[in-house]
């Protein structure tokens, strides 16, 4: 059900440009949605790893005439506090998308309570709202960006290629959600390449070091878009399916707890 909501919702405020502040530059909707399939990538056995995997968008205050789209879509900042001191105060572990990838393949065990912070897109009110509320409390993220449209310079409504490097200085993980925010399971193979490794090659040439997690924009995915997405050399994906109780075969379909102002709801589905 909340997977359903967010996909309705994604798709209304994409179509109107995923930003409530003024840019010229918008991440649009398909006309066209295509069913998912979840493949099994890797074989078991392997422990289920227990891991909350949060999912942000736009972290800033409400604004006055705010679509529901849009605010259904947007954590505010007082929100998004409150909820980091409840992970603080009740003692989850905040860990990294490599850790529950080590816990996957590899049987490491992750902390109880564990936690992955991420957050979509790369709007510029992340890094002003979201990032000294996670170094408040020494907890790390990843911002998975669009790689297109990053800007070179800070003063915009998405992130700067500047702030994405303080942000990998700063402990944060860099990771990729395409060049251009498409429906990847609608391209063809170039084009597929090109947006799932094309993004991998401009984060590494920016930071210099590797771009090892993906996040599919809209949340649409098959079978092909994951071969595209391990062929290219991530370790791992986000998926969109509801759950904090990670499998072998999720290495590619991360299972998400999608965030939203509601802080009861939010407590509850992180205890899942």
């Amino acid at each position: 059900m909340r997977r359903a909501l967010f996909l309705s919702v994604m798709l209304c405020v994409c179509a109107m440009g995923c930003s409530s502040e003024k840019t010229n530059r918008t991440l649009r909707a398909p006309t066209v949605v295509v069913a998912e399939s979840y493949p099994a990538v890797i074989a078991d056995p392997v422990p289920e790893c227990r891991a909350a995997i949060l999912v942000y968008h736009h972290v800033n205050p409400h604004s006055v005439g705010e679509t529901p789209p849009l605010r259904a879509m947007t954590v505010s900042h007082v929100a998004f506090a409150a909820q980091m001191q409840h992970l603080y105060d009740a003692k989850y572990a905040v860990v990294s998308l490599d850790a529950v990838s080590a816990c996957l393949t590899s049987s490491v065990p992750l902390p109880e309570k564990a936690v992955v912070i991420t957050l979509d897109d790369g709007w510029s009110s992340q890094y002003v709202y979201a990032l000294p509320i996670l170094e408040k409390y020494h907890f790390t993220a990843t911002f998975f960006v669009v790689t297109n449209l990053v800007l070179e310079r800070d003063g915009g409504g998405l992130l700067s290629w500047p702030q994405v490097k303080d942000l990998d200085k700063r402990g944060m993980t860099i990771g990729s959600h395409s060049k251009t925010h498409p429906n990847l399971t609608l391209l063809g193979d170039a084009q597929l390449k090109d947006e799932v490794a094309g993004s991998k090659k401009m984060i590494e040439d920016r930071l210099g070091k590797p771009a090892r997690h993906f996040a599919y924009p809209f949340g649409f995915v098959n079978d092909r878009v994951v071969a595209a997405v391990r062929g290219a050399g991530y370790v791992s994906a986000r998926g969109t399916v509801d759950g904090t109780h990670q499998q072998a075969r999720d290495l590619y379909t991360l299972k998400v707890v999608y965030v939203t102002d509601d802080f009861k709801m939010f407590a509850r589905n992180i205890a899942q």
